[in-house]
């Protein structure tokens, strides 16, 4: 019984790197997602996917839809004023790993807050935009902040 305890816990333990890992890996690259399309969007006129605030949300000055991973992905304003505006997406990267991605832009800083699950992917989610599906007691979050 002793041994197999001890065998069980090493497994769980080597099962926890991996989901970690995987987790990461799904944050870093929601995370390149977002700086790509912060940096390549030529249909805005700050040639950026993300608005930078309340006027260019009201003016659509944004991309709704974007591509990660070849997948068409909705984003959407959660918040905005005169002076930012907070977008969010989630990306989904493999039958087993999803992103969250917050993009918080002003005119003279962006932050990418991406977070990475061993979680699936679901369209039924948050109203029919998708979302991470972190129910399963082992599900791992893992995020990275990038400043700019």
């Amino acid at each position: 019984f002793s041994i197999g305890s001890i065998v069980l816990k090493r497994l769980l333990l080597s099962s926890n790197g991996e989901n970690s890992q995987y987790a990461f890996y799904a944050a870093d690259s929601a995370g390149e997602c977002a700086l790509y399309w912060d940096r390549n969007a030529t249909t805005t006129s700050t040639g950026s996917a993300f608005a930078t605030s309340s006027t260019s949300v009201a003016g659509q000055d944004f991309l709704p839809t974007i591509n990660c991973n070849n997948t068409p992905v909705t984003t959407w304003v959660t918040g905005s004023d005169a002076t930012f505006a907070d977008t969010v997406f989630y990306v989904p990267l493999s039958p087993t790993t999803c992103g969250f991605v917050t993009v918080h832009r002003t005119s003279a800083v962006t932050t990418v807050d991406a977070r990475g699950y061993n979680a699936p992917f679901s369209q039924a989610l948050n109203g029919n935009k998708g979302g991470c599906d972190t129910t399963n007691p082992r599900a791992v979050e893992r995020g990275l902040l990038i400043t700019f």
